[in-house]
């Protein structure tokens, strides 16, 4: 039985997101996971409604979407979006979203994020779900912090523990330590929490910033060709780092010859300055960081394969 994948993404500021579940949708249609839902972390109902679009736009109708309803964004990440505002960014999540009339108190089928991971969670089997964090981690600690409920009678922990086979998360994080630049850094306090309390293996995910793809231009109206237009702001060379497709690539158990997991490890995250930190100590740790086990070159070439397949081939 594959693998439920939870796709936890901010689906914001960046058109990798859209990427990211370009990838997921196309590995779900081909068996190779079944995608359980899409997570959309930040307080906003915009990245949620862009996901639905996308969602219905390639057939996954039935495939719910988590809306963060009460986890306010942390102070750096307001300020990041109040800054990005100012220079009159172009959100691809709203812009996209307008366009198909999905606006706030109209787009149908969300649910409460942390509701949805637990009723995802508690239909997975043991050992059954793989979470991708592509985004902040600000829903992770309120997810194993959650109480018993209609769906499980487990906390959030031992739920977590019980389901969950490993959680990846993209983050700038290479060993053996520095400082981190976004995912992490845009929620520190929440990040450190997730890292120091989550019961399963923990995958970093951090190369992919010279492995550049683009989808392509054709079908007309496609939403994630559109993401990366938008973002782009109307430019031609439509290519971007691929940081999150690598990371979605990575839960599929797709293509892992591309990449090494050095482990075991162990990783500390430091909420004060962003500092990460990986020790080593034989058998002990289940954390692990991926590295490139070929070029990027070759990892590019798969990766832009895959994603004109899954933006091309099933759109709706």
């Amino acid at each position: 039985m594959p693998p439920i994948l939870i796709l936890d993404t901010d689906m914001d500021t960046d058109c990798d997101d859209a990427g990211a579940l370009a990838l997921a949708m196309l590995f779900h249609r081909q068996g190779h996971i079944r995608l359980g839902a899409v997570v959309c972390d930040v307080l906003s109902p915009w990245p949620a409604a862009y996901t639905r679009v996308a969602l219905n736009a390639y057939g996954l109708e039935e495939v719910p979407v988590g809306l963060n309803c009460h986890y306010h964004n942390s102070s750096a990440y307001t300020a990041y979006i109040d800054q990005l505002r100012t220079k009159n960014f172009p959100f691809y999540n709203e812009l996209i979203a307008r366009q198909h009339g999905l606006v706030p108190g109209k787009i149908p089928g969300l649910v409460d994020a942390i509701a949805l991971y637990r009723r995802i969670l508690a239909d997975s089997a043991d050992q059954g779900a793989v979470i991708c964090a592509v985004g902040l981690l600000t829903l992770l600690p309120a997810l194993l912090a959650s109480a018993p409920c209609k769906y499980s009678p487990l906390s959030g922990h031992e739920l977590v523990k019980r389901k969950v086979r490993e959680l990846v998360t993209m983050a700038n994080a290479p060993f053996p330590q520095g400082e981190e630049t976004f995912n992490w850094r845009m929620d520190a306090a929440n990040a450190a929490s997730a890292i120091a309390n989550w019961p399963t293996p923990i995958t970093v995910s951090w190369c992919g910033s010279d492995i550049l793809t683009s989808p392509p231009d054709q079908p007309p109206g496609n939403p994630i060709h559109e993401a990366y237009r938008i973002w782009q702001r109307g430019k031609q060379d439509l290519r971007r780092s691929s940081w999150d497709l690598i990371a979605t690539l990575w839960t599929s158990g797709l293509h892992t010859d591309l990449f090494i997991r050095r482990t075991p490890a162990q990783l500390s995250f430091n909420q004060e300055n962003a500092h990460y930190q990986w020790t080593f100590e034989k058998d002990t740790g289940n954390h692990g960081c991926l590295y490139p086990n070929t070029s990027n070159e070759a990892i590019t070439a798969i990766i832009q394969k895959l994603l004109d397949e899954a933006t091309k081939g099933s759109f709706a």
